[in-house]
C-alpha cells in the first residue's frame, strides 16, 4: 500500500508531538516570536520594494497573517510554509473539492485508451492488445501508451499539499488480448421502415460496437487518488464506471493498488515536527524603516500570534531573487481559488514558468445540461477546439474547396410516406441551417429569465461545463437595443402569442447572433412600446438600424403582424426573404423537420421546443466555422492572457501598462513577444483589429473565413477522419 512520505509514525509519537506542539503554544504565549534573515530588494525598474524572512510557527493547522492597518505603505503580506504543507491545511471543504476534481481526471486517464483499443481489436478479429507498449507502435494512439504510464498533468496542482516524491507508474493496467464481443451488425430503425444495415450505407469503414450486455472489463485504475476501496474499470463497451475493487481480478493480472492519498490521511495528517518554518514576503510601496508588528492566526489550532519583523535590518539582494519569492507567494495564496475552479486571471498569472501540457487529440467532454444527455450531443457537435499549433504558413486553401462531414442524412421525404408531417409555422421563418428555439408561451420568457439558471444564459454556459455566469442575458438584450424592462412590458401586455428564436451557432458566450420572430395579436398597440427604444418611426417596408449601448446596432423589421429583430442584418434579411417566399427552402418546410414533429409535436402545452437540425450540425462541424471558431478563441485566449498579464504589471507597481512593449520591458511578457492585429490602450483594454474588444468579439458571420493555412486543413481532415463514428453512436434524427 502506498502512503506519502508525510505519514506519521507510531501511536506513541503522535502523542509525543501533540505534547510539545502543546508546550511549544505554551512557551510562544510567553515570547515573543521575530522574523529572521530578513532579505531586501527593488522588484526590477518598478516603485515596488520586497522584503523577505523566516520564522517557525507550531506545524498544526496553516497560519496566516494579518497586515498592520497603521502602515500605509503595505500592499501585499503573504506567509507560506517553506516545506510542502499537509492535506490538512486545506480545510474540509477545500480539500473535499480538490478531491471529487482529481477522482474525476482520473476517469478521463483510463477512459481515453477505449478509441485505440476498440480499433486495434476491430483491426485483429476481435482480440485487444497483448499490453500498452502494442498501442505505442501506432503513432495515432502513441499518447495513450505515454498517459496510461504516468500521472494525470493535474497532479501537479497537489505539489504544495501533499509531500511525495514523483508518483510512478503505471497509472493504468491493460488486460491483455480481451476478446471484444462485437454486434454481428449496427443498425437504426428509420421511422417505421425496417432496419437499415450500416454495411450497406455509403461509409468508408464500419465501427464495430460491443453490446453492453457482452461487455467484459478491458483496463482499470491502478493508483487511484484516494484509498476509498473503489476505482475507475473501463469495459469493452466504452463505458467506464468507479466500482469496488476486485480482489480476485488483482489476484488473476498479479497487480497491486496503489492509493496515492491513503485511507487514514484524506482529510487529516499529524505533524512530524512541532514547528515548520514559514517564509514572510512583503511588497510595499516605499521603503520601510521601522520594525512591523504582524498578527498570524491559525483556524485549526484556535489561535493568535504576535510576530515582530526588524524590516530594516535586512540585507540587500537581487532581484531576481526577491521577484521568484513574491511570485511563489502569490501563487500559493491563490492556489486553492485555481484548485476550485479553472480559468480566469490568476490561471494565467500561475502558468509562468510553467511548460505547456500537450493536448489530447481525443479528449472526452463534458455533459450537455440544456436537453439531458450532454455529453452526447456535446460529442457529435465535436465543440472542442481543433489541435493545432501556431503556424506562420499563409492561408493559401480555400475553405469551400476543403470536404466536410459527408455522412449521409436519413430519406426524410420517404419516411414520411407521402403525408405532410408536421406543421409550425414559425419555424418556416428560420433558414434550415439555424439552431432554433419556438416559444409557444411568450409570457413565461419573465419567470425563465428570473431563475437560477437564465434561459439565454443556459444555453452557453450548460456548452461549456462552467457554472459561473456570463451575464449573458444582459449582453444579448443590449445588443439588441432592449431592456430587460421594455421586454417585460411588451410580455406583460400579451401583444406576443407566439415567438421563435435562431442562432448560427451555440457559441453563446464567446458572442453569437441571436434573431427574434415575434407573432403580434395587434401590431399597432406595439408601436407605442417601440417608441422607448427609440423605434416608433418603424414601417412595415423598412428595416431599421437600432443604436444600443454596444455601439453596433441592432436591425428591426415589421412585416403585416411579425415582428423581426436581431443582432445581425443579414440573418434579420434571410428571414425576412423566407416570409416572402411563404416559407420555401425554411426549415419548417424541410421534410426532416415535418417528420419530427409527427415523432415530438408541438400542442398547446408546449412552452420551449428546441432543435439542432441536422443541415445545424452539419453547419456546426463544417470547416468554415470549426476553423473560424477556433481562430477565433485563439484569439481570445490571447487577449484574455494579454489582460490578465497587464493586470499583474498593475499588481507590481507599473500605472499604466498601455502599450506591448511596456509589458515587454517590465517583464510581463517574453521578449519578442508579437502580435499583429492585437492591441492595449492605457485603461489597459485590449482590442484586436480582426476580432474587436473581448466583451464585444465580433460574430463568425460578421469574420467569414475565406482561406485556411495548409497546417489548418490537414487538422480539420483528422477531425474529419475521426467524426462519423460519433454521429452515427451519438446523433441520428
Amino acid at each position: 500500500m502506498f502512503t506519502p512520505s508525510l505519514c506519521p509514525g507510531s501511536i506513541a509519537f503522535r502523542f509525543f508531538a501533540c505534547l510539545m506542539t502543546v508546550n511549544l503554544l505554551a512557551g510562544l504565549g510567553r515570547a515573543e516570536l521575530e522574523v529572521e534573515a530578513t532579505s531586501h530588494a527593488r522588484l526590477g525598474d518598478g516603485p515596488l520594494d520586497a522584503y523577505t524572512g523566516t520564522v517557525a510557527l507550531p506545524a498544526d493547522g496553516l497560519w496566516r497573517i494579518r497586515a498592520p492597518e497603521s502602515v500605509d505603505s503595505v500592499r501585499e503580506l503573504y506567509l507560506m510554509p517553506t516545506q510542502p504543507s499537509r492535506l490538512r491545511q486545506l480545510g474540509k471543504r477545500m480539500y473535499a473539492a480538490l478531491e471529487e476534481r482529481q477522482v474525476q481526471n482520473s476517469r478521463w486517464q483510463v477512459q481515453m485508451g477505449f478509441e485505440a483499443c476498440r480499433q486495434y481489436a476491430q483491426d485483429s478479429k476481435g482480440v485487444g492488445p497483448k499490453s500498452i507498449a502494442d498501442l505505442a507502435g501506432d503513432k495515432r494512439w502513441k499518447y495513450v501508451s505515454d498517459r496510461w504510464d504516468t500521472a494525470h498533468w493535474r497532479i501537479n496542482e497537489l505539489k504544495d499539499f501533499i509531500d511525495h516524491d514523483t508518483l510512478e507508474g503505471p497509472f493504468v493496467h491493460l488486460i491483455p488480448e480481451v476478446r471484444f464481443q462485437f454486434s454481428q451488425s449496427d443498425s437504426r430503425p428509420t421511422g417505421g421502415q425496417a432496419a437499415v444495415p450500416v454495411e450497406t450505407r455509403p461509409s468508408a469503414r464500419v465501427r464495430k460496437v460491443v453490446p453492453t450486455d457482452k461487455r467484459v472489463v478491458l483496463a482499470f485504475e491502478l493508483r487511484p487518488f484516494v484509498d476509498d476501496g473503489k476505482h475507475w474499470v473501463l469495459y469493452t463497451d466504452g463505458n467506464c464506471e468507479r466500482v469496488e475493487i476486485d480482489a480476485d481480478l488483482l489476484k488473476t493480472q498479479e497487480v497491486k493498488i496503489r492509493p496515492i492519498i491513503g485511507q487514514d490521511h484524506r482529510a487529516e495528517v499529524a505533524a512530524e515536527q512541532p514547528t515548520q518554518e514559514y517564509k514572510t514576503v512583503l511588497v510595499t510601496s516605499e521603503p520601510i524603516t521601522d520594525s512591523l508588528r504582524l498578527t498570524a492566526y491559525n483556524q485549526v489550532l484556535d489561535q493568535n500570534l504576535e510576530i515582530r519583523w526588524d524590516v530594516a535590518s535586512g540585507s540587500d539582494v537581487s532581484s531576481t531573487d526577491l521577484r521568484k519569492d513574491v511570485t511563489d507567494a502569490r501563487k500559493f495564496a491563490w492556489r486553492p481559488y485555481l484548485l476550485a475552479a479553472n480559468g480566469g486571471v490568476l490561471n494565467v498569472w500561475d502558468q509562468s514558468g510553467q511548460e505547456n501540457q500537450p493536448a489530447n487529440p481525443q479528449r472526452n467532454l463534458s455533459m450537455f445540461a440544456v436537453l439531458g444527455g450532454r455529453a452526447a450531443i456535446e460529442e457529435t457537435l465535436q465543440l472542442q477546439d481543433l489541435i493545432v499549433t501556431d503556424s506562420a504558413e499563409s492561408a493559401t486553401i480555400d475553405v469551400a474547396s476543403i470536404t466536410g462531414v459527408e455522412v449521409k442524412s436519413h430519406p426524410f421525404e420517404e419516411m414520411l410516406g407521402g403525408q405532410p408531417g408536421g406543421s409550425l409555422e414559425m419555424a418556416r421563418y428560420v433558414p434550415p441551417d439555424r439552431f432554433f428555439v419556438y416559444v409557444g408561451k411568450p409570457e413565461s420568457i419573465s419567470a425563465l429569465l428570473d431563475t437560477g439558471a437564465p434561459f439565454i444564459a443556459s444555453m452557453g454556459t450548460a456548452l461549456t461545463g462552467n457554472c459561473l455566469q456570463y451575464n449573458l442575458e444582459a449582453r444579448y438584450l443590449a445588443r439588441l437595443g432592449m431592456t430587460r424592462d421594455w421586454v417585460d412590458a411588451v410580455l406583460a401586455s400579451g401583444l406576443t402569442s407566439e415567438m421563435a428564436l435562431f442562432a448560427p451557432d451555440l457559441f453563446f458566450i464567446d458572442g453569437t447572433d441571436v434573431t427574434i420572430v415575434a407573432k403580434l395579436r395587434q401590431p399597432q398597440l406595439l408601436r407605442q412600446l417601440l417608441g422607448l427604444l427609440g423605434a416608433s418611426n418603424l414601417t412595415s417596408e423598412a428595416v431599421l438600424e437600432l443604436p444600443t449601448t454596444t455601439g453596433d446596432p441592432a436591425y428591426l423589421a415589421l412585416r403585416d403582424d411579425l415582428l423581426f429583430a436581431s443582432t445581425n442584418r443579414g440573418e434579420l434579411q434571410s428571414s425576412i426573404d423566407l416570409l416572402e417566399q411563404q416559407g420555401e427552402g425554411s426549415l419548417g418546410g424541410s421534410a426532416e423537420f415535418r417528420y419530427m414533429l409527427t415523432k415530438l409535436a408541438v400542442n398547446q402545452e408546449t412552452r420551449l421546443y428546441a432543435y439542432f437540425s441536422d443541415p445545424f450540425v452539419r453547419r456546426l462541424v463544417g470547416p468554415e466555422v470549426k476553423i473560424g471558431q477556433r481562430r477565433r478563441v485563439l484569439a481570445k485566449a490571447k487577449m484574455e492572457a494579454l489582460t490578465s498579464r497587464a493586470l499583474l504589471a498593475r499588481l507590481d507597481g507599473h500605472a499604466k501598462p498601455d502599450s506591448l512593449s511596456a509589458l515587454m520591458r517590465s517583464e510581463h511578457l517574453p521578449q519578442g513577444w508579437q502580435s499583429e492585429d492585437i492591441s492595449i490602450d492605457a485603461t489597459g483594454l485590449v482590442r484586436s483589429e480582426h476580432y474587436d474588444r473581448l466583451p464585444e468579439m465580433r460574430t463568425l458571420p460578421e469574420v467569414p473565413l475565406k482561406n485556411v493555412t495548409p497546417q489548418e486543413a490537414e487538422a480539420y481532415r483528422l477531425y474529419v477522419e475521426n467524426y462519423s463514428r460519433y454521429w452515427r453512436r451519438f446523433y441520428d434524427p
